[in-house]
């Protein structure tokens, strides 16, 4: 079987399983888009990120492997300029480019980048304030980390610098410290062309634009949005902004549940749905510091953001497959590491699959445990109906 279908992963940041109406009967945030997609495809009611924090739940999705067993095991998220994770010759970006995939990614990357500095200062207080980046020189990107292309930003909306990066170059160079930050934004040169409000929307739309570019080849496409909300700071754009009626935050939501059907809408106009697998998640549960207003964002879990608790780790999961694959929902516990051997067991590619610690969805076989680190790199592990945590936790 020669099937080689596009595949489009979105991905918010900090959402929860009670975000989502389908996940939960009494949310109070319209997410009519998700709720279409799971409706018309499919959903999980049990599906976990391998990790409570970013970085590590991005390296598994893309690489479906557990990020402790790598050297960077209890780190952290990547906070300052530290180097890729992710070699040139990694990731299913990489798998699905030697299958002839054309590749995108639009979005927050948190998978550290190669800068370069302007002098021999190696200080890492210096390297935190940016103060020795070079911003004129080309940057190692995820366009040399597997992807044919990239646009987004480095890691999260509160961390510098607050620039755009397109194909290992920044998107209007800083030239001062930022002028005006917000809930938790961490201090650093921002770019003339920055717009705190606009970051959401930017990412949306060069998604939309290589969806319109990529249908028109005749190689398949990988697309990999990984967006910036819900996560702070909370500054939906104006078209937005009082949707939920519900506060920021939820309007946030409500700017991912916009992102997810943007991309649908023009799946559809382009008339590719029944040739694309079409995934919506989430990287992990919300921040505990985030105000709900009477809304339940963990629909009753234990535990948010950075704790192996159920609210840390369950997150929605809702899929539209192709025409031609037969994946249905299940309550059986699934990972986003699932995502990367699922999708090359769809188009039959010679993977090894003992290098995977993903399970594919189309395997009929035994359900593997699945684990979850948080940034400290304390594990869990769920094994049929029982959960392990360490006292620690």
């Amino acid at each position: 079987m020669n099937y080689k279908p596009n595949v489009v992963v979105v991905m918010a940041d900090d959402a929860g399983l009670g975000d989502v109406e389908l996940y939960n009967e009494n949310c109070k945030i319209p997410t009519p888009n998700i709720k279409e997609i799971g409706s018309d495809g499919g959903m999980f009611s049990t599906a976990y990120s391998p990790s409570s924090v970013c970085t590590q739940t991005r390296y598994g999705l893309l690489t479906g492997k557990y990020h402790f067993k790598t050297s960077y095991r209890g780190q952290g998220v990547v906070f300052d300029y530290q180097d890729p994770m992710i070699d040139n010759g990694d990731g299913l970006q990489r798998a699905l480019s030697e299958e002839g995939y054309n590749t995108y990614c639009s979005g927050k990357w948190h998978l550290g980048m190669e800068w370069r500095q302007n002098n021999n200062n190696t200080d890492s207080d210096e390297l935190f304030r940016n103060d020795s980046m070079d911003f004129n020189s080309e940057i190692g990107d995820p366009s040399d980390q597997g992807f044919d292309r990239y646009y987004g930003i480095r890691a999260s909306h509160d961390m510098p610098p607050y620039c755009f990066i397109e194909d290992g170059h920044v998107v209007g160079k800083p030239t001062g410290e930022k002028q005006k930050y917000y809930n938790q934004q961490r201090e650093g040169p921002e770019s003339p062309v920055w717009n705190d409000y606009d970051v959401g929307k930017r990412i949306t739309q060069k998604a939309l634009s290589y969806i319109t570019e990529a249908s028109q080849k005749d190689e398949p496409f990988f697309l990999y949005v990984p967006t910036s909300a819900p996560h702070k700071p909370c500054l939906p754009p104006e078209f937005i902004e009082g949707t939920s009626g519900l506060g920021k935050r939820a309007d946030m939501i409500c700017q991912f549940d916009w992102t997810a059907g943007a991309i649908r809408e023009q799946i559809q106009s382009l008339g590719i749905m029944d040739e694309t697998l079409l995934i919506v998640t989430s990287d992990h549960g919300p921040s505990y510091e985030d105000n709900f207003n009477n809304h339940d964002p963990v629909n009753g879990l234990r535990g948010g953001k950075a704790t192996l608790f159920e609210g840390g780790v369950r997150v929605p999961l809702v899929f539209d497959p192709p025409k031609q694959v037969d994946f249905n929902s299940t309550e059986e516990p699934v990972s986003l590491i699932d995502i990367a051997p699922t999708v090359l067991d769809i188009i039959n590619a010679d993977y090894p699959e003992d290098e995977y610690d993903g399970r594919s969805w189309l395997d009929s076989s035994d359900i593997k445990p699945i684990m979850f680190e948080d940034g400290e790199g304390d594990l869990a592990i769920r094994c049929g109906r029982w959960k392990f945590i360490s006292e620690e936790e």
